[in-house]
């Protein structure tokens, strides 16, 4: 399944027009994992997501996107 989304180009190989391109859905992984020491959670997690190819209607490549990112969280327990 796609969306049509418009685009602005700002790339100088590009006239300054707007037009529309497709986005196709697509399927990311997500990897999590913490360590408890004591009152201490310090976890990590890996989003990734395929990178894919902006493109023209006329077949031609004007970016990438890449949305994976690394995330960090620190926490802590307070007991009573």
């Amino acid at each position: 399944m796609a969306n049509s989304i418009e685009v602005t180009p700002t790339s100088s190989l590009i006239s300054q027009q707007s037009f529309e391109v497709n986005a196709i859905y697509q399927l990311g992984m997500l990897f999590r994992g913490a360590v408890r020491i004591g009152n201490v959670k310090i976890g990590s997690e890996y989003n990734f997501v395929p990178k894919k190819d902006i493109k023209t209607p006329n077949n031609q490549t004007i970016g990438t996107l890449n949305k994976s990112y690394l995330g960090f969280t620190l926490g802590y327990t307070f007991n009573k």
